[in-house]
C-alpha cells in the first residue's frame, strides 16, 4: 500500500448498499463510508465499458473506493444500467459518442442530495461519461480521468492508423475462415457490425489543421469548460497504454491549447506499465496512489467538512 494512505482503510464494514432511480433504471450502488473525517466530498467511481459489476476490472474501485474513505471522502461504486443488479436494458456496444451521462446525472444527484459534492473518477469510457456530465454541472468539486480515449470512433481511429496492407489480409479467406470458426471472434465482430450500423451516415469532419480526422471535438469542448469553470482535472495513463500516444497526437494540436490555458488546474500524470485493463498490479498500486496523492493535495485542501 501507498505511504500516501496515512488513515485507516475502510473494510466491507463501512459500506452499504443502496439504489439509486435513474431515467435507465435503478442502480445499484455501494456506499463507502469516510473512516477519518468527514470532507464533504463524495468520489463517484466509474468503471469502464462492458459487462463489469461496480467492483471494476481486478476490484480496482473497491480499493479506490476504501482508501479514499480513508481520506475522510464517502465514495460510491455502482453498476451501469443492465449490468449485474440495475435494471435497464443491457447494452452490447458501449459508444465513446454516446456516454452513460444519465446514469452519472442520477448519482450526482443523490450525492448531492446527502449534502455532499461529488469527484468524479473516471475509467476508459467512464472517464468519457464523467467528462460529459462533469461539463454542463456545477457541483462537480474535480475530476479524474484514468485512460480517457481522445477519439469518438474507434473504428476510424484504426483506420486512419492502419496500413491497407493489414487491412487486406484481415480481408483474406484464412481471416475470416478463422473468424468463422470462432464463437468468440464471431460475437467480437457482431458487436464491430453493430457500432458500424449505428455510424452509417456519419460524418467524420477534417482534423483542425494537423490534427487527425478522429481526435474527439467532444473531449475538448468538454475538458474546455471544465477548464473555464476553474474545475480541477487530473489525468492518468500508462505509458504501455496505446490512449497515452493518441492523447499525445491531441496534445500536439487544439488540445494542447486547452490544456495550456489551465495550467495548474489540469494535472497529466503517467504510470508505469498499462492502465487499461489494469492487469499489472504494479500498474494497479501506482495508479490508485496517483489518484489519491492528487486528491489529498489538490481537492481536500479546498474541501467544506461536512456535518
Amino acid at each position: 500500500m501507498s505511504a500516501v494512505s496515512t488513515s485507516s482503510v475502510a473494510t466491507a464494514a463501512d459500506e452499504q448498499p443502496v439504489f439509486i432511480t435513474a431515467s435507465t433504471g435503478a442502480l445499484l450502488a455501494v456506499v463507502t463510508h469516510p473512516t477519518a473525517p468527514a470532507t464533504g466530498l463524495a468520489a463517484v467511481l466509474l468503471r469502464g465499458g462492458g459487462w463489469r459489476p461496480s467492483s471494476g476490472p481486478r476490484r480496482t474501485q473497491v480499493r479506490l473506493a476504501r482508501r479514499l474513505a480513508g481520506a475522510g471522502m464517502h465514495a460510491l461504486r455502482f453498476s451501469y444500467h443492465g449490468v449485474a443488479e440495475s435494471s435497464g436494458p443491457s447494452e452490447d456496444v458501449f459508444r465513446l459518442d454516446q456516454p452513460f451521462v444519465e446514469d452519472v446525472e442520477a448519482v450526482a444527484r443523490w450525492v448531492v442530495a446527502q449534502g455532499i459534492r461529488p469527484v468524479l473518477i473516471g475509467n476508459c469510457f467512464g472517464a468519457r461519461s464523467a467528462l460529459s456530465y462533469a461539463s454542463r454541472a456545477d457541483e462537480v468539486a474535480g475530476v479524474v480521468l484514468l485512460v480517457p480515449p481522445v477519439h469518438d470512433f474507434e473504428v476510424s481511429r484504426r483506420l486512419d492508423r492502419r496500413p491497407l496492407s493489414k487491412l487486406a489480409r484481415r480481408a483474406s479467406p484464412r481471416h475470416v475462415w478463422a473468424v468463422v470458426r470462432s464463437p468468440a471472434r464471431r460475437r467480437a465482430l457482431g458487436r464491430t457490425s453493430r457500432a458500424l450500423a449505428g455510424l452509417a451516415g456519419h460524418r467524420v469532419r477534417p482534423g483542425r489543421g494537423t490534427e487527425p480526422a478522429w481526435v474527439s471535438r467532444n473531449f475538448r469542448r468538454e475538458l474546455g469548460a471544465l477548464v473555464d469553470r476553474g474545475v480541477p482535472v487530473l489525468i492518468v495513463y500508462g505509458e504501455e497504454d496505446p490512449y497515452r500516444g493518441d492523447f499525445d497526437v491531441a496534445r500536439a494540436g487544439a488540445l494542447g491549447e486547452v490544456i495550456a490555458r489551465a495550467g495548474a488546474r489540469v494535472e497529466v500524470t503517467v504510470v508505469a506499465g498499462r492502465i487499461h485493463g489494469l492487469t499489472s498490479i504494479a500498474t494497479q498500486d501506482a495508479t490508485l496512489a496517483a489518484v489519491e496523492t492528487w486528491v489529498r493535495g489538490v481537492l481536500l485542501p479546498q474541501a467544506h467538512p461536512s456535518v
